[in-house]
Order: C-alpha cells, then sequence, then structure tokens
C-alpha cells in the first residue's frame, strides 16, 4: 500500500491559474492503486473516498470520472457471482443428499431381497 505521504500528493493539471488544495503537495497520485482502492474499498461516494484520503473532492471528480457507475457495475457483478456461486453450494448438497437416500434405498432393497429369498428366513405355512 502507498504511504500516506503519497496519497497526499495531487497531480498539478495545466490550467493558468491553478492551485493546490490546501495542505496537498502538488506531484502525481498513483491513480490506479486510488482506482483500486476504490473499487473494492467499502466506500459508498466520492467524496467520501475523497475524504478519507486527503484529496480535494472537486479534483478527484475530475479524475475519476466514471469511477461510480464502474464500482455499482462491479458490485452487481459481484453479487450475481455470490448468488450463482451460493447456489451451485445448494445444489451439490442437494444432490449428496438424494445420492445417499438413493444408496440407502438400493441397501435396503438388497437386504428385503435377500430376506425373502433366504431359505432359513422364509417359512412357509406348513413350517417348511
Amino acid at each position: 500500500m502507498s504511504s500516506l505521504k503519497s496519497l497526499s500528493i495531487v497531480e498539478k493539471p495545466k490550467v493558468a491559474g491553478f492551485r493546490c488544495p490546501q495542505n496537498v503537495k502538488c506531484g502525481q497520485y498513483d491513480w490506479e492503486s486510488l482506482k483500486r482502492e476504490f473499487m473494492l474499498g467499502d466506500f459508498k461516494t466520492l467524496k467520501e473516498f475523497a475524504q478519507a484520503k486527503n484529496i480535494s473532492y472537486g479534483f478527484l471528480r475530475n479524475k475519476a470520472k466514471g469511477w461510480t457507475q464502474e464500482k455499482r457495475q462491479l458490485s452487481k457483478t459481484k453479487s450475481q457471482l455470490v448468488v450463482e456461486k451460493t447456489l451451485q453450494k445448494q445444489i451439490e448438497k442437494a444432490s449428496d443428499y438424494n445420492t445417499l437416500h438413493v444408496e440407502f434405498w438400493d441397501r435396503l432393497l438388497d437386504l428385503v431381497w435377500q430376506a425373502l429369498h433366504d431359505e432359513k428366513t422364509i417359512k412357509t405355512k406348513d413350517a417348511e
């Protein structure tokens, strides 16, 4: 993870009259790392993320266009994958239960078959 010092540096845009936000040194951010942290973190909004990282919200908003929509899509995809994985586990559990049930039923039928065909266990009316 980047040090806090590197997170308090912003890229100076090439705009006449630009001044760095208060308490921030001009330089460069590692935007890929910041984007990854925003996408994978519990941040709901860019404003919340900017406050947590001590970055000017206006500056971040301009650099992070599309991040919020991308995060929503990522969250939606994640939820779909969680549902699919959960359903797969439930299917496997039900299948295992059904397989076990069939195996026990087969064993019971074998025991009944053996008992019905074993001369020692079957007696006729004549006690034979």
